[in-house]
């Protein structure tokens, strides 16, 4: 076994080359009590990672690859790849889903009677029929910790967030500020109105961010 610090190097090196370096593989390298802390690191590089120098022929594989396929078209869809990526990280951590559902109920402080809807609302972020956009930062800062991933991974990992289409020609770009308040705005607009036992969880999963 090798240190972590070389098998993150070597890594870094295999990325860059352009060989496609299989995480797997390297975090075999590695002590089993080490792995989580590879993987960590790992995920943390690849979140700022450049575009590694593939050749015309790597490149073609990547695109006719089914699970590079899948991964484009899950990132275009309203779940993005947390229907991939959630069950992933939870099966990493050993835990089920009601597991999983416990462990973020206490975290956020909820009743303990919030663990059957805070399961349902799960089990519908891993079967992708829940969009990732209406979860609470809440909820994802908490899943990222119970999971042990940067939260920032959570929060990109989900599906094409809701944008108002264009209804005039405008003479002057808008500032940041005003497009805050446009998509506020459209926010309310698309929103149902909330059903009359609506609580607490709810608001955690469906209020948006």
């Amino acid at each position: 076994m090798v240190s972590i610090d070389r098998v993150l190097s070597e890594f870094i090196d295999d990325w860059n080359a352009g060989r496609r370096p299989q995480v797997d593989a390297y975090l075999e390298r590695v002590p089993e009590g080490e792995r989580d802390d590879l993987a960590d690191r790992l995920m943390t590089w690849l979140e700022v990672a450049p575009a590694p120098a593939y050749d015309e022929p790597t490149r073609e594989a990547i695109r006719s690859d089914p699970v590079a396929r899948a991964t484009i078209d899950a990132m275009a869809s309203e779940a993005g790849i947390w229907p991939e990526l959630l069950p992933s990280l939870r099966k990493r951590a050993s835990l089920s889903v009601r597991e999983l559902a416990k462990k973020l109920v206490a975290a956020v402080e909820l009743g303990a009677g919030s663990e059957v809807k805070t399961t349902e609302y799960l089990e519908q972020l891993e079967q992708g029929s829940l969009n990732p956009a209406r979860v609470s930062s809440t909820v994802i800062e908490k899943l990222a910790a119970i999971l042990r991933v940067d939260s920032s991974l959570l929060d990109q990992a989900g599906g094409p967030a809701f944008r108002p289409a264009p209804m005039f020609r405008a003479t002057i770009k808008p500032g940041a500020e005003s497009l805050r308040h446009m998509e506020v705005l459209a926010d309310m607009l698309t929103a149902k109105a909330p059903a009359e036992d609506w609580d607490e969880v709810d608001q955690l999963f469906q209020g948006g961010r």
